[in-house]
């Protein structure tokens, strides 16, 4: 008796995913308030945020999901991430100890920068049919890992440099229509990570000569609740 209603609770389950499925979603969320931590003009655009983190994930019929699928604990690791995107050359470094400022006498820096790029050039049109340009991606960035920093080590040695992160992918030197540099700085707390936290952003990137961002953003942290069904695919 007991195994056919088993058996019988499975398939009832196993009906109602058919039909749709649904997930539900714990996570905590940092939001920045003046000034905001972005900049843009004419072929660049500076970003930054802080990268959010999932408590608690779930799966299941539409109305019922009941499957975990990730049990987060108090949040002990932070993640900002800076992003760089160029349409034209530029001179460009990043900062190797951007600390969040959590009172007037507790900082935390970061211990590890973990850096990815990509660059895509455009041909002229000339050899398609259409004539119309087209972009390929330089392969000399998609054949490396992510750049590991150990913050610690690099700090004697200054800024993380255009030139640091061209050594790393063995970049030639060929031209790019289209860059885009991804920094992730990885902070870890002492016990749960700070509710309320500045940073400054003015020495976060530095590009040719000039600091895009300007002045320190304050990021609050507040907990998200998530429900989102998801139809099921007929037939």
């Amino acid at each position: 008796m007991q195994t056919r209603f088993a058996v019988s609770l499975a398939a009832q389950f196993l009906l109602a995913l058919s039909s749709g499925c649904a997930t539900y979603e714990v996570r905590d969320v940092y939001h920045s308030k003046a000034p905001a931590p972005e900049y843009e003009a004419e072929g660049v655009l500076v970003r930054a945020w802080v990268n959010r983190e999932t408590l608690f994930h779930s799966v299941g019929p539409i109305g019922l999901p009941i499957i975990p699928t990730v049990f987060g604990s108090p949040q002990t690791r932070l993640s900002v991430t800076l992003v760089l995107h160029l349409n034209k050359d530029a001179m460009f470094s990043f900062d190797a100890q951007p600390c969040l400022r959590v009172s007037a006498s507790q900082h935390l820096c970061p211990e590890e920068a973990e850096i990815s790029a990509v660059a895509m050039w455009r041909d002229d049109g000339s050899q398609h049919g259409d004539r119309l340009r087209r972009s390929h991606w330089l392969p000399e960035f998609s054949r490396k890992p992510h750049l590991l920093i150990g913050l610690e080590a690099q700090r004697s040695k200054g800024r993380i440099t255009k030139q640091d992160i061209y050594a790393h992918y063995g970049y030639s030197g060929a031209h790019w229509d289209h860059l885009h540099v991804n920094v992730i700085y990885h902070y870890t707390c002492a016990q749960t990570c700070p509710a309320v936290f500045d940073l400054d952003m003015r020495d976060l990137a530095i590009l040719d000569g000039t600091t895009p961002l300007e002045g320190t953003a304050q990021f609050v942290r507040s907990r998200e609740k998530e429900y989102r069904p998801w139809a099921g695919n007929p037939g």
